[in-house]
């Protein structure tokens, strides 16, 4: 278990990247922490690892504060965004200098090394040199000579970013495999949303050194707590549209149609704010849907199409799976009540 208490983190600028954080991470789980830049997740981590120290707050491994241990005496394997390769030392050798430094007998480094490198299928790579090797080669590198000291907590600080997107997808897949494996406590820092999805068994969304909402992938995406989340994971982007409850509906300010709504909402008085995720929409054959719109543009996305329609002054999102549209066509669309979310004029859920 891994706890940060009242965590502060000030730069010498004056800066307060992390503002009173508490945070809860439980033991053998894959945990993502997702934001734009500035949020403090890197901080965090740089924190845990010992690279950075609070500058108010306590930070508890197992209920032992490590505030002020040394890093090397955390037992926390960190690989980062860039490789940090020895260039002059073969994969083997980056591989087993961590062991060398601890004086672990030459037969035993031996044995883990290949061990190692079986299990992030590397054994042909062991006598190149980093400058022979690919970004998703040296990046299986760096995840090694972290698994090699047998660390009890993981660290990944963006470390798949510098990749292309197919091999993204594909040591995305190795990571979670490698967790699976070995059951060890993870902490992976991403600003990729989809990434967060696709790893995390539960995600922490912060902004500005606050957590926005902590749970699992399911829970972020189907009950956010505020709009800031709710933009923030989904792609593409939810839909956000400011209104107002009026005569049992809500009228969506600047656009000419409203949206069902419950009748206990609809006489909340800080109801301000509607989310609809893009492929919630259902567009229809008829003209008998509640929203009659203007297709303005058409994305093409493989198997899906990503369509941009406006309605008196806004526009917003649908994504469907149907190709042949007209630009520039009047369509009609429908949404269910339940999947719409609702906010207050805080950007609060009113939904949960």
């Amino acid at each position: 278990m891994i706890n940060f208490s009242k965590i502060v983190k000030e730069f010498e600028s004056g800066k307060r990247v992390l503002d009173e954080l508490d945070l809860e991470i439980p033991s053998h789980k894959f945990t993502v922490l997702v934001g734009p830049s500035g949020s403090g997740k890197s901080t965090l981590l740089r924190l845990l690892s010992g690279l950075e120290s609070p500058t108010s707050g306590k930070i508890y491994i197992d209920g032992k504060d490590v505030s002020k241990v040394e890093p090397k005496d955390r037992n926390v394997g960190m690989v980062f965004q860039n490789y940090a390769l020895y260039p002059h030392f073969t994969v083997e050798e980056n591989l087993s200098y961590p062991l060398k430094l601890k004086s672990i007998p030459k037969e035993q480094i031996k044995q883990r090394v290949h061990k190692t490198a079986k299990m992030l299928e590397m054994q042909d790579l062991l006598k190149r040199y980093p400058k022979g090797l690919s970004g998703g080669q040296k990046q299986r590198v760096a995840i090694g000579r972290c698994i090699i000291r047998k660390p009890a907590i993981f660290l990944f600080d963006e470390p798949l970013s510098n990749l292309d997107a197919r091999l993204r997808e594909n040591l995305r897949r190795e990571i979670i495999k490698l967790h699976q494996q070995l059951g060890h406590t993870s902490i992976y820092v991403t600003h990729d949303q989809t990434e967060a999805m696709a790893l995390g068994e539960l995600i922490v969304v912060l902004n500005e050194g606050k957590i926005q909402q902590m749970g699992t992938p399911k829970e972020i995406y189907q009950q956010p707590k505020n709009i800031f989340t709710a933009q923030f994971i989904g792609s593409p982007t939810i839909n956000k549209m400011r209104g107002r409850g009026e005569n049992g509906k809500f009228q969506v300010d600047e656009a000419n149609f409203a949206l069902p709504i419950s009748k206990q909402l609809a006489s909340n008085s800080s109801l301000s704010y509607a989310c609809i995720r893009p492929d919630n929409f259902k567009i229809l054959s008829t003209q008998d849907g509640i929203i009659k719109a203007k297709l303005m543009f058409v994305e093409y996305l493989g198997a899906k199409s990503l369509l941009e329609f406006k309605s008196g002054a806004i526009s917003f999102l649908v994504e469907t799976k149907i190709f042949d549209w007209q630009m520039g066509q009047d369509y009609s669309l429908d949404v269910d009540k339940d999947d719409i979310l609702w906010f207050d004029d805080k950007g609060d859920s009113l939904t949960n």
